[in-house]
């Protein structure tokens, strides 16, 4: 009677859990992962197709932000803001496109965005700058990052 208690109380638990997970759009999963992969070919086909530049992914990531993450590339980020998509945009986290792109020491991208107009003053939630956010290492780009963000001020 115990077992058959525990295999109902487990398979009510996976039921409410599948009950709770909302099903993803597969072309906003599709299009995150374009950005992410900086397949420029597809991101242009999505643009062209009236695609939304600032679409945001549910898990609260402007493509954008996504561009200028570990796996997205300068050529998505150049398109997205020839686009008009703002460079200021920010996650629902609070994070600026400028912080995550100065936390993964990118300098030619934080050179980019400040180019574009994003705010080296802008303060996320936990009251942190770009500044801030600027990777611990290598130290040759994080002294490069931290240049560049220097020079915006």
């Amino acid at each position: 009677m115990l077992k058959r208690g525990l295999l109902f109380a487990g398979l009510f638990a996976g039921v409410a859990f599948l009950a709770a997970c909302e099903a993803r759009n597969p072309a906003e999963v599709a299009i995150a992962n374009v950005v992410r992969d900086n397949n420029v070919a597809e991101l242009e086909r999505y643009l062209s197709l009236g695609g939304d530049p600032n679409e945001v992914s549910r898990d609260g990531f402007p493509l954008i932000y996504l561009a200028t993450g570990p796996r997205g590339g300068m050529d998505a980020l150049v398109m997205l803001l020839e686009a008009g998509v703002d460079p200021n945009s920010r996650a629902t986290n609070g994070r600026s496109v400028l912080m995550n792109a100065a936390g993964w020491c990118d300098a030619e991208m934080v050179y980019l965005l400040l180019r574009a107009g994003a705010d080296p003053s802008y303060r996320g939630p936990d009251s942190k700058t770009a500044r801030d956010s600027v990777c611990s290492g290598p130290l040759d780009r994080r002294a490069e990052v931290l240049n560049i963000l220097d020079a915006a001020q």
